[in-house]
């Protein structure tokens, strides 16, 4: 329709790859989340904007054994939060709501735990426990920031600005940044390896010019002892 976004986000699928499968991945499945079907995202949220695995298989520090799925919800691109056995992903009578205070089934119980982020991020625990939530501020804000908690659900606190992205946007007015996230498994010990990606509000004609433009750019920020 001509709009700088022409498309509309109808829900969310679950794949799943069989263990140590290669590309095209040709066995894959599809599973579409079912939680918020037909309803409207702006007002529902989905989930499927990170996901933190807090298993001892995976490494984590101090391991629950869940996989913590995030959802943003709302123009304030407010996070909710749900979990599940790894075993149990593909049952979605298994998955569980962050209700702030515990865990319930009830979809209408689920509560935010905080705001200010974006589509995609990414959630990683740091070598002294705390977690580390990475994102782009206000959604399509210039600052890769982040907020520290010491649970996988928050309380999380204030945000930390991690990274100015101006630079990468300055050649054209309708570049923007967008969807920050953190790496775990690639980043180094005592750091944090985050991308985000730049993307224009007049993409169709920007890419002419600027054929590099749709790409993540990658930043590593250092932990002090």
């Amino acid at each position: 329709d001509g709009s700088p976004f022409p498309f509309k986000e109808m829900g969310n699928t679950l794949v799943v790859l069989p263990g140590n499968s290669q590309p095209p991945f040709t066995t894959q499945r599809q599973i579409d989340i079912p939680f918020f079907l037909g309803k409207s995202v702006d007002s529902t949220g989905s989930f499927g904007a990170g996901i933190f695995v807090n298993t001892k298989e995976a490494g984590a520090t101090d391991p629950d054994g869940y996989v913590y799925i995030y959802g943003i919800r709302g123009m304030k691109k407010a996070l909710m939060v749900a979990r599940v056995e790894p075993a149990s992903i593909e049952d979605f009578g298994q998955w569980r709501f962050f209700d702030g205070n515990g865990w319930t089934n009830d979809l209408t119980k689920i509560k935010t735990v905080t705001d200010s982020l974006s589509n995609e991020l990414g959630m990683m625990q740091l070598k002294d426990g705390r977690y580390a939530l990475v994102f782009q501020e206000e959604g399509l804000g210039k600052y890769v920031a982040m907020r520290l908690s010491n649970s996988p659900v928050g309380p999380f606190g204030k945000v930390i600005r991690l990274f100015d992205c101006s630079a990468s946007v300055a050649e054209d007015k309708d570049f923007f940044p967008y969807n920050a996230k953190v790496h775990p498994v690639l980043s180094q010990p005592n750091e944090l390896l985050i991308s985000y990606n730049v993307n224009s509000f007049d993409f169709f004609n920007d890419v002419k010019v600027h054929p590099q433009l749709y790409r993540p750019r990658f930043v590593r920020v250092k932990i002090t002892e």
